[in-house]
């Protein structure tokens, strides 16, 4: 006796695992601004050798510069910080999601309930580890089947 594989439900709760959800996308929001703050001082740094070797107009450069930067680097940041946010919640939606699922599925064994197929939505992270966990259950399902299937011809017989 096989049991029916729970409906999936599309999830409508974004941030799942909400503290490591919000880890990863700060490590990728402070990726992103080094990146940045790194591409502002080689920018002001080729301006700055630019600005020395103009015949005219070089000093007038060489202090317009850095306003010039830090705008560039403010406008680019409000610009950049929300889309990160929202990439990094779609992102790690795709790996937070199976890490519950997984969470839910190894107490459901440890309570004690019916042990059935570990099972992801299309399109998440972690396939390969949730068919091994099916594979390490396979002993257990089968026990479970072989146990319903005892008490189903004992109630039969009686």
């Amino acid at each position: 006796m096989t049991t029916q594989p729970r409906p999936f439900v599309k999830r409508r709760q974004r941030l799942i695992k909400t503290r490591f959800q919000l880890r990863l996308i700060a490590i990728f929001a402070g990726i992103a601004l080094l990146a940045q703050l790194f591409q502002t001082l080689l920018m002001g740094s080729y301006l700055a050798q630019l600005a020395a070797r103009m015949p005219a107009g070089g000093p007038v450069l060489a202090e317009e510069t850095p306003g010039v930067l830090v705008q560039t680097l403010a406008a680019s940041s409000l610009l950049l910080l929300p889309l990160i946010l929202l990439v990094g919640i779609s992102a790690t939606f795709r790996i937070a999601g199976p890490l519950y699922r997984f969470d839910q599925y190894l107490k459901g064994l440890k309570n004690g309930s019916e042990v059935e197929l570990c099972r992801l939505r299309r399109g998440d992270q972690l396939q390969d580890l949730c068919q091994v966990i099916n594979e390490a259950t396979e002993p257990l399902r089968a026990r479970n089947a072989a146990r319903l299937a005892a008490e189903s011809s004992e109630r039969e017989a009686a």
